[in-house]
C-alpha cells in the first residue's frame, strides 16, 4: 500500500486529468514512471471513484429532493469545484476495504486514443487500448469481462485456478499465456503472444498456442484460426498496427482506438482488404490523411467522425 503522501498525489493527478484545462500529460507520465507505487495508487483512486459513482447513481439528485438547499449562484473556481471531489476520493481510498465489499464489481474504461494498465490482486496485468471497457470482480480476480474494445492480458498462471476472459458469448481460459483480445460489435479476435489459451473450454475446447490468431467475423460465425507473428501481437502498445489481407471494416475500429477519433468506412469499400504496417503517431494531426493515402482511400470529416471512401 502506498504511503499517505503518494495517495494524496494520486488523488491530485486524478482530479486534474479529469479536467482538460488543467491536465498536464507529460508531467503525469513522468510521475507514473518515477515509482511503480504511483501507478498502483492511481489505479486505487480510479477504482474508488468508480465505486463512488456507482453508489451515488442510485441516490436522487439534490434538485429532485423537496428539502434540497438553494443553489449558490457564484461560479466556483477550480479548487472549489474539485476540492470536494479530492477530499471525497481521499476518504474513499482510505475506506477501500468497505468499497470492495459494498461494490464487488467495477469497470475500467478508456476513451478513444487513451491507454491504461491495471494490475489485479493476483498479479495479472491487463493493458487496455483506447475505447475499451473491462468489468472486473473484486471477489474473484481470476475473471475479467471485455465488454468492448481491445486489451492484452498478461496472466499470472495458476493451474488450480485458471484465469477466464469473457467477451459476449466468447469464453477464454488461460493456460499460462500472454494474449490479446479485441471485440467490436459481433467481431472478435484472439491473438496469442506467449503460452496458450483455450477457446470455448466447455464445448469446442480449441487450444490456441503462441503464434496463432482466432478470428470471428460476426456473431454466430465459425472461428477461423490463422498464423500470426508473436512479436506483432498487441503492437498497438507501441503504435504499430500490422494487417494481412484485413478488410477495411475491421481496420477502422483499430484506427479509432489508436487515433482517438471515430473512424467509419463507406459500405462500398468495407470489404476491400489491406496488407501492411501502419505506424501511429497520436500527436500528428494529419495522421488519418497519411494513413488513408497508405491504404489507397480518401478520408472525409463528417462532424466528429472520419469516413474512409474510395478515391
Amino acid at each position: 500500500m502506498a504511503n499517505g503522501m503518494t495517495e494524496q498525489e494520486a488523488v491530485g493527478w486524478f482530479v486534474r486529468q479529469r479536467d482538460p484545462a488543467h491536465a498536464d500529460w507529460p508531467a503525469f507520465t513522468a510521475w507514473l514512471e518515477a515509482d511503480p507505487a504511483h501507478a498502483a495508487a492511481y489505479d486505487r483512486v480510479a477504482i474508488a471513484d468508480a465505486a463512488m459513482t456507482e453508489a451515488l447513481a442510485a441516490r436522487p439528485l439534490a434538485a429532485d429532493r423537496p428539502d434540497a438547499a438553494p443553489a449558490n449562484d457564484n461560479a466556483p473556481g477550480f479548487f472549489r469545484r474539485y476540492g470536494a471531489v479530492a477530499a471525497a476520493l481521499l476518504v474513499a481510498v482510505s475506506a477501500w476495504p468497505v468499497y470492495r465489499v459494498a461494490v464487488p464489481t467495477y469497470a475500467v474504461e478508456t476513451a478513444l486514443g487513451e491507454q491504461r494498465s491495471v494490475t489485479l490482486d493476483d498479479g495479472t496485468v491487463i493493458d487496455l487500448n483506447g475505447g475499451t471497457r473491462v468489468t472486473l470482480d473484486r471477489r474473484n480476480p481470476r475473471i475479467a469481462t471485455l465488454e468492448g474494445g481491445e486489451a492484452v492480458f498478461r496472466v499470472t498462471h495458476d493451474p488450480t485456478d485458471p484465469f477466464t476472459v469473457v467477451s459476449g458469448d466468447m469464453r477464454l481460459r488461460d493456460v499460462g499465456t500472454v494474449f490479446n483480445v479485441a471485440r467490436e460489435d459481433g467481431r472478435a479476435e484472439v491473438s496469442v503472444a506467449e503460452g496458450a489459451v483455450m477457446f470455448d473450454p466447455d464445448r469446442a475446447a480449441l487450444l490456441l498456442r503462441a503464434g496463432q490468431r482466432l478470428h470471428i467475423a460476426h456473431s454466430g460465425a465459425a472461428p477461423v484460426v490463422t498464423r500470426v507473428d508473436p512479436a506483432t501481437v498487441a503492437g498497438w502498445k507501441t503504435g504499430r498496427l500490422d494487417f494481412t489481407a484485413t478488410p477495411l471494416s475491421d481496420i477502422a475500429p483499430d484506427l479509432s482506438r489508436a487515433l482517438g477519433a471515430p473512424i467509419a468506412v463507406d459500405p462500398a469499400i468495407a470489404d476491400r482488404t489491406f496488407t501492411g504496417t501502419i505506424l501511429i503517431d497520436g500527436r500528428d494531426k494529419a495522421a488519418i490523411e497519411k494513413i488513408a493515402i497508405l491504404m489507397g482511400v480518401s478520408p472525409r470529416k463528417v462532424g466528429e467522425e472520419w469516413r474512409l471512401t474510395a478515391n
